[in-house]
């Protein structure tokens, strides 16, 4: 569950690759998001995973696990009332990807009822949403994940010629970082929603160079 899912950035790589990986293992996935653009779904989703924005085409009872982001899981805390038993329903898993944007916080009280487990992307995260009043002993940091696939990138232990820069908020030290290194001859790519939009890929992270500013910002 994710609020949106129409561009490539953080929160959509995130659901996307979860996703995908749990495909991979031969499981049945679903994706419900309040915002969705059917072309970018079409174009970057496989057909056998079933992507939603309506609320009738989810019955919580019938799934084993679910991740929630951005508190969408409140649309349906009718559904969660309803089950009779703690073992009538799914486990739930709540994920945290910023310790400032808003949608990130937790809902009223509806994390602190029902999360099985609470992720947070950073400590800095974490911090925040104990400082927010959610129960630390559900809490751990799982930090951004990456396919298998960008583990079989081999490492060049040379001085970098290129580097590949990913993030949709670069921080200021970073875009003067970049600019140096710019002027000192390294080739520099950079990618986001303020350059050039796409998914990154293993091949284009070997093509275009070592080491990336924030690759699910």
């Amino acid at each position: 569950m994710t609020n949106h899912l129409f561009q490539w950035a953080g929160s959509e790589l995130i659901i996307i690759e979860l996703a995908e990986f749990f495909h991979s293992k031969g499981k049945s996935v679903v994706i419900f998001a309040n915002d969705l653009d059917q072309r970018f779904i079409m174009q970057n989703i496989s057909e056998e995973v079933f992507v939603t924005s309506s609320k009738e085409d989810i019955h919580i009872a019938e799934f084993d696990l679910v991740y929630c982001q951005h508190q969408v899981l409140t649309l349906f805390l009718d559904q969660l009332i309803s089950l009779k038993s703690f073992n009538s329903r799914p486990r739930i898993v709540y994920g945290h990807l910023s310790p400032y944007e808003r949608l990130e916080f937790p809902g009223a009280a509806i994390e602190w009822w029902y999360a099985d487990r609470i992720l947070c992307n950073s400590f800095e995260t974490y911090s925040k949403m104990i400082e927010l009043g959610l129960d630390k002993s559900k809490m751990r940091v799982f930090p951004n994940p990456a396919p298998d696939d960008f583990f079989d990138v081999p490492l060049a232990y040379i001085k970098p010629r290129k580097i590949l820069a990913i993030s949709n908020h670069f921080p200021k030290e970073v875009r003067v970082a970049l600019k140096i290194l710019k002027k000192n001859g390294v080739g520099v790519t950079r990618r986001g929603t303020q350059h050039v939009n796409l998914r990154v890929t293993p091949k284009e992270s070997l093509i275009n160079g070592l080491g990336c500013a924030d690759i699910a910002a």
